[in-house]
């Protein structure tokens, strides 16, 4: 059974199926399409229940290789718009939708571009293509280092904590402090949890009358708020000893105070003289 959809939405299903249908090979433009059928659940217009039904019926596509295709748009997206790490200007753009799978496991937009300037740099060097195998290589290191950098400062920390910056925790003072800091990271991740489950809801019967993108934004907001508000680093001006005007008396700083702080030209707030001791 058909959706009725506005005339606008059918607009837009035709508009994303043309893609689709002219361009499987250019996988920016089919994953862009398929984000806005997906989101906009215009799939419905063409008498599909869910997407992955859509995906499945329509494309012989399965929906897990669509939502790699939108992660690979998105990442793609980002790089062309974001300078890359070594030079300035946007980097140039991924090819293959292979490329892109290994950095849509980093979160930070700005260090994609860097891990994919890189690569694309020492593939020149050698007189090589790139590949996905040397963006993996690119990667893991990246990905390990910062796993293994805060598993040492916890381990280091007379108290099992470490700060946003991967430093041990060693004031007491300041213990209660980032024990909330992991709270909040605990709550963000059933935060994620909750929204994969609102995203495998979308596609169900029963759940047309939910308002999905609204929901999700409410969500994303939550995470938001949370997150930016949580314990980041120790004072950098007082390091976390007695608690000064910038950190309001706290010891402690969000990560948008630290940068704020460590981009002061105050002498006391330059990355050198990070610490806590």
């Amino acid at each position: 059974m058909r959706a009725d959809l506005t005339q606008s939405d059918k607009d837009a299903l035709r508009r994303c199926e043309k893609i689709i249908d002219d361009g499987l090979p250019t996988f920016v433009a089919v994953g862009k399409a398929l984000r806005t059928i997906k989101e906009g659940r215009l799939y419905r217009g063409a008498g599909y229940r869910s997407f992955q039904v859509y995906c499945e019926k329509r494309w012989r596509m399965e929906r897990s290789y669509a939502h790699r295709l939108i992660g690979a748009a998105e990442v793609t997206e980002s790089i062309k718009t974001l300078p890359n790490g070594n030079k300035d200007g946007p980097s140039p753009c991924p090819q293959r939708e292979s490329h892109t799978r290994e950095l849509v496991k980093i979160k930070d937009p700005a260090e994609q571009s860097k891990v994919w300037t890189e690569t694309i740099e020492e593939a020149e060097k050698r007189g090589e293509n790139v590949t996905a195998i040397p963006i993996r290589e690119t990667v893991r290191p990246r990905r390990k280092g910062k796993e293994e950098a805060k598993k040492t400062a916890v381990e280091t920390s007379a108290f099992g904590l470490a700060d946003g910056l991967g430093l041990a925790v060693e004031k007491p003072e300041l213990v209660e402090a980032f024990q909330t800091r992991l709270k909040l990271a605990e709550i963000g991740r059933s935060i994620d949890a909750l929204q994969r489950a609102i995203d495998n809801l979308s596609e169900t019967d029963g759940s047309q009358e939910i308002v999905f993108q609204s929901v999700k934004m409410r969500i994303a907001g939550l995470k938001l708020d949370l997150r930016v508000a949580a314990p980041y680093s120790p004072c950098p001006s007082c390091r976390g000893r007695v608690g000064c005007e910038d950190c309001e008396g706290r010891r402690w700083v969000t990560k948008k105070r630290y940068e704020q702080l460590i981009a002061s030209d105050d002498p006391t707030t330059s990355r050198k003289d990070r610490g806590q001791g």
